[in-house]
């Protein structure tokens, strides 16, 4: 008779002429093939999205580190040497430009009693990006629809007005990608597509993703790339398709349960 050994799981007698024989029958091994077990294939489609989740952390974090560093060091420079310059009154700027009558007299605005005189970052950055959009501005309300901007400018890509400054308030490349990526594209589009397409990766679909129009994606990397020079593509690319994987398991876990709708 075979030993039997402890790790068996199972324990099956096999017919023989000269005598039975004990053989092992393993119990299912869960490195194999998940396909036949939805709930274990949605363990580890789980498990992969955080360790994607825990790789954007680690960007996101990086980038605030960047910007504390530019914030702290760089920005309050920079500052300086502005209002210095724009303190020298319209005279020196119309000499240095050579083309005075084009802009306005600069009259320094005095602050309410309950706030600082000095300079206001947040206001003053407010007041720039409201006024690029403007700029920008393709659509206003004619007959309730809604005001839309130009993602970049001469791109065409059209993004509606809120989802582009909740993007101009993102602090991170990818934050940003994930607000102009709800803006650009519809929800159902979004729901069946891929950054470039193909299969899916969770075990339990079969589905083929559809490529996002890549005219309105590579509006997107423009737009971005203009904030954040220093953003990587990838890391971008990465943030675009997290965004789209979160959007399909919210649709799944809300098809089960109304309460997550």
């Amino acid at each position: 008779m075979e030993e039997i050994r402890p790790e068996s799981s199972a324990l099956q007698r096999t017919p023989g002429g000269g005598g039975s024989a004990v053989v092992k029958v393993e119990s299912g091994d869960p490195s194999g093939d998940p396909s036949g077990d939805p709930s274990l294939a949605e363990l580890l489609f789980l498990r992969s999205r955080v360790r994607v989740l825990e790789r954007e952390k680690e960007d996101l974090q990086s980038e605030n580190r960047r910007l504390k560093e530019t914030l702290v060091h760089e920005i309050p420079g920079l500052l300086s040497t502005m209002w210095q310059t724009l303190g020298n009154g319209h005279h020196s700027v119309s000499t240095a430009t050579g083309r005075g009558d084009d802009y306005p007299p600069y009259s320094q605005q005095h602050a309410p009693p309950n706030q600082d005189a000095g300079f206001s970052p947040q206001t003053d950055m407010e007041e720039l990006r409201r006024s690029c959009s403007e700029s920008q501005c393709t659509a206003a309300h004619l007959d309730g629809q809604v005001r839309q901007v130009e993602v970049y400018p001469g791109s065409g890509v059209l993004c509606d007005i809120s989802s582009w400054q909740a993007a101009n308030q993102a602090v991170s490349p990818t934050a940003m990608a994930r607000m102009l990526l709800m803006g650009v594209f519809d929800m159902n589009t979004l729901m069946n597509s891929n950054l470039r397409g193909g299969r899916s990766r969770r075990p339990a679909s079969h589905s083929q993703r559809r490529a996002l129009d890549p005219h309105r994606i590579n509006a997107i990397f423009n737009a971005i790339l203009s904030r954040f020079p220093l953003a990587k593509r990838g890391v971008i690319g990465s943030g675009i398709n997290s965004k789209l994987s979160e959007i399909r398991f919210r649709s799944r876990r809300a098809n089960r349960d109304p309460r997550f709708l």
